[in-house]
């Protein structure tokens, strides 16, 4: 997850473009003539803690399926 999101602030900083993830967060990037690119990021932290939750609990789920048939 933080590879995707660091991948989505070099795309915003270096398109000067605007990426937006409902509820979770938004990228976006400037480009000025007389200034360097930027990119500011805001985003949820409770929602980026439910999305991890809920990616991380099935590899959790088949980790402890999987320690159970090898210990038996």
């Amino acid at each position: 997850m933080a590879i995707a999101a660091m991948l989505l602030a070099a795309i915003a900083f270096s398109n000067g473009t605007t990426i937006s993830i409902p509820f979770l967060a938004t990228f976006d990037g400037f480009r000025g003539t007389s200034t360097s690119p930027s990119v500011t990021i805001s985003g949820s932290w409770i929602a980026a803690a439910v999305v991890a939750v809920i990616l991380t609990l099935p590899l959790s789920v088949v980790a402890f399926r999987t320690n159970r048939e090898t210990a038996e």
